[in-house]
């Protein structure tokens, strides 16, 4: 369904709502858990719970995944792992309300699409 590429690295998410990634994983943007570049592409290690991803989006070393709930995953560098994390989830956003010095998303938001640059 989408395709995009980071700085090094390619990632695709299939009809079925696969994600595949390959290139560099320098900083874990294949979502594979690991550091080790791929030359070809790989599954990524998505949870077996989520549902399917309907849009990704890379930036330079990281990768966003948007599943068919409307919620947001990520991995690689910034994020708070290599393996695919909810993002409302992760160290580096909390749901609003958390703690007054953090900014997050509402309770119950809906992603319904992702961008990414090269380091935001």
């Amino acid at each position: 369904e989408t395709l995009d590429c980071g700085w090094l690295h390619v990632v695709a998410a299939t009809e079925s709502g696969a994600v595949f990634a390959w290139g560099e994983n320098a900083f874990g943007q294949l979502g594979t858990g690991d550091e080790a570049a791929r030359p070809e592409p790989c599954r990524v290690a998505l949870p077996g719970a989520i549902p399917k991803v309907g849009a990704v989006a890379c930036g330079a070393h990281f990768t966003l995944a948007v599943t068919a709930d409307n919620n947001l995953w990520s991995w690689g560098r910034y994020q708070a792992s290599n393996w695919p994390t909810a993002f409302a989830a992760s160290w580096c956003n909390r749901v609003a309300g958390d703690d007054p010095k953090t900014v997050g998303l509402p309770p119950r938001a809906a992603i319904l699409q992702a961008s990414a640059g090269d380091a935001h």
